[in-house]
């Protein structure tokens, strides 16, 4: 049997002591576990690290895309050639978040710019994405 899990950080803590206990037993039957998870909340990458401390288990942890892949990304989703400037600056604004980059390339689409170079990382992120999942406008 093979288990794949998405976004086990969301997980209430019944679930993520099932998934504690199945990796343990794990060498007693066949069975493979894949999970998705981010740092936070804390309650899975816990049971995670637990996990690993007591050789039930590994963690990759994701890199963030390069400056390259992030332009190469923007330009793929835009469908058009993407100024070098203006992937510069969607790689900074993004950190090389594929989330936040899609979400930069959805705006652009419509017409908008790469936000101004002194409009910082942590508001535009945070605006991007409250665009995006709230429906807010952006003021």
């Amino acid at each position: 049997m093979f288990l794949a899990i998405d976004d086990l950080h969301w997980a209430d803590a019944d679930s993520v002591a099932l998934v504690s206990f199945l990796c343990r037993r794990m060498d007693q039957v066949p069975f493979g576990l894949i999970a998705s998870l981010r740092p936070w909340p804390g309650r899975a990458r816990d049971t995670a690290a637990q996990l690993m401390a007591e050789d039930h288990g590994s963690v990759l942890r994701l890199r963030p895309l390069t400056e390259q892949a992030a332009g190469s990304l923007l330009q793929a989703r835009l469908g058009r050639q993407v100024p070098v400037a203006v992937r510069r600056r969607a790689f900074e604004l993004s950190a090389g978040n594929p989330l936040l980059l899609e979400q930069l390339a959805v705006a652009m689409g419509t017409g908008a710019d790469a936000p101004a170079a002194e409009i910082s990382l942590a508001a535009s992120g945070q605006g991007v994405l409250l665009s995006r999942f709230a429906g807010l406008a952006d003021a």
